[in-house]
């Protein structure tokens, strides 16, 4: 879900971004077939990323009846940079359209740098000198997706009460990200080693 929500809003992007190219170097007629042509793709886009957004809000933020400042930005530039770029566009003002879309490469940047993917611990929970506690960095990384017992499959999530991966399957899970899971690549390899220790307890 993050995946396609992403590859639509760069296409919107790209798309948007053209025309405004056009607009701001006055070739209005080529503008006028790019606008009839793409009519559709917009409604699509725009559906497309208001229904992926807010699955991927839903999941990672209201399930917790917390919503981030910076997820507050963004949804309010959004509706700002929408009407405008609508207006810029049809009415040929270039000053509206280049600041929709430099509103729009602002909040892409700004989910890119927020974004809902995992966000690194301040510092590893340990048990004892070297050895992770796999418990506590499960419920600071994992849970909000797989939920305390691994079964909550929020988001796609896997019931890992279920899973049949070996250790060495679940490391390269949890490095490399698989469907709707991201990568956890900043993990050393003593903290997955933690993490595979206590997913085993799950079973």
């Amino acid at each position: 879900m993050v995946h396609t929500h992403t590859l639509v809003v760069i296409l919107f992007l790209i798309m948007f971004g053209y025309k405004t190219y056009l607009l701001l170097t006055n070739q209005t007629v080529k503008l006028e077939l790019v606008r009839n042509k793409t009519k559709i793709f917009e409604m699509i886009f725009g559906t497309v990323i208001l229904l992926t957004g807010g699955y991927l809000l839903y999941g990672k933020y209201l399930v917790e009846h917390s919503i981030p400042t910076w997820l507050i930005t963004k949804f309010a530039l959004f509706m700002v940079a929408i009407p405008l770029g609508i207006i810029g566009i049809k009415k040929s003002n270039k000053a509206l359209a280049l600041v929709s879309l430099l509103l729009f490469i602002f909040i892409y940047g700004l989910a890119e740098m927020k974004g809902f993917g995992p966000k690194k611990t301040l510092e590893t929970p340990m048990v004892g000198d070297g050895v992770v506690d796999g418990k506590a960095l499960f419920i600071n990384e994992c849970a909000k997706c797989h939920g305390t017992d691994g079964k909550l499959g929020l988001v796609g999530s896997a019931d890992l009460s279920l899973t049949k991966l070996s250790v060495e399957e679940l490391s390269s899970v949890i490095k490399n990200g698989k469907g709707t899971m991201p990568k956890f690549d900043y993990l050393t390899e003593a903290e997955i080693a933690g993490l595979t220790d206590y997913i085993a307890k799950l079973k």
